[in-house]
């Protein structure tokens, strides 16, 4: 499901978007260009309420059981890493960098 996720939402949207635009200015502009990911942050933020302790990668599974082919895995981390640095999410697992990973722990902020 995880590596069927991907390839399957870039597929599908990297086709809506040529049929879309095709014949138009806008051809040659790139699917990904047009998507957001503030729209991801909520359902996001969700997934970590339901799965407090979870990890990235783990909130990720449940997270695309639940919204097959809408996003993808960067799109994904690029809102938890959003809601991290928004303190609406946090991780205290230990790691050299203060980069996040598919294994550091979310949980959902305090107050």
């Amino acid at each position: 499901m995880v590596l069927m996720n991907d390839a399957m939402c870039k597929a599908y949207f990297g086709e809506m978007h040529r049929a879309e635009y095709e014949g138009t200015l806008f051809a040659d502009t790139d699917w990904k260009t047009t998507r957001g990911t503030v729209q991801l942050d909520s359902p996001v933020l969700e997934a970590v309420r339901q799965n407090p302790g979870k990890t990235r990668g783990d909130i990720w599974l449940v997270f695309i059981q639940q919204h097959f082919m809408q996003f993808t895995a960067s799109e994904y981390k690029v809102s938890v890493q959003r809601l991290v640095e928004a303190e609406k999410i946090f991780s205290p697992t230990q790691r050299e960098t203060s980069r996040l990973n598919d294994a550091c722990e979310l949980y959902p902020a305090l107050g």
